[in-house]
């Protein structure tokens, strides 16, 4: 299934891993990078703000004009088609699957983190071979404390060829709320083994603190 993004933002773009694409041109995105491109917190607002658009191809007919179903084809969530004559009752509520037919296991992953005032940085490795991610919650947290929330490759750089390469951001300076934090996202993002979530956090004090990671297991 072909992705192409067009520059619609009236000057240059650069989106992954540095790839720019010209004023009203048309780019196709690798089958590799992919998840790359789906995560890409710049990219999705630019499709929200019309900035960027997503198409099946570059002929200019298959432009897709609604942001939802440009953010749902960019990311491969394509409804699934359903025989009406199935009854939806005969579905378990937990048989949770992708438009693949891959199955969801929702796996939530709790870690402490001794902080020192100031700059800190706590690491999580993703421990299953494919995953998503929607939310995560911070406890212990104090008025003032500040986060960014980034993706990393792997130590051998599987992914992007460049060791702990910053695949994405998704949190910018962050202010957490006292005490609990929590924050779900309507788009999910995909990780693969090994990637890393790394948070740079600013800490008004010492303190431990305790982080919840939403993740999602997907399996055949």
């Amino acid at each position: 299934m072909a992705k192409w993004i067009k520059n619609n933002s009236g000057s240059n773009s650069t989106y992954a891993i540095g790839q720019v694409i010209a004023d009203t041109a048309y780019f196709e995105i690798p089958t590799l990078d992919e998840f790359l491109w789906a995560n890409d917190s710049t990219l999705l607002s630019d499709i929200g703000s019309g900035a960027a658009i997503v198409a099946k191809d570059d002929s200019g007919n298959t432009d897709i004009a609604d942001v939802n179903e440009a953010i749902n084809y960019l990311k491969g969530n394509q409804p699934i088609k359903i025989d009406p004559t199935t009854s939806v009752n005969s579905y378990a509520f937990a048989d949770k699957k992708t438009h693949e037919g891959k199955k969801l296991y929702g796996r939530t992953h709790g870690k402490s983190f001794t902080l020192s005032s100031g700059a800190n940085t706590i690491d999580f490795d993703i421990p299953y071979a494919a995953c998503k991610i929607t939310g995560m919650e911070v406890v212990g947290s104090e008025i003032g404390d500040t986060l960014d929330f980034f993706i990393l490759d792997d130590d051998s750089g599987t992914y992007s060829t460049v060791p702990n390469y910053v695949l994405n951001q998704f949190g910018f300076d962050v202010a957490v709320s006292k005490d609990f934090y929590k924050r779900e996202s309507p788009y999910d993002a995909d990780l693969y083994y090994d990637m890393c979530i790394s948070i740079a956090y600013y800490s008004t004090s010492a303190k431990t603190i305790y982080v919840n990671y939403v993740l999602h297991e997907v399996k055949d």
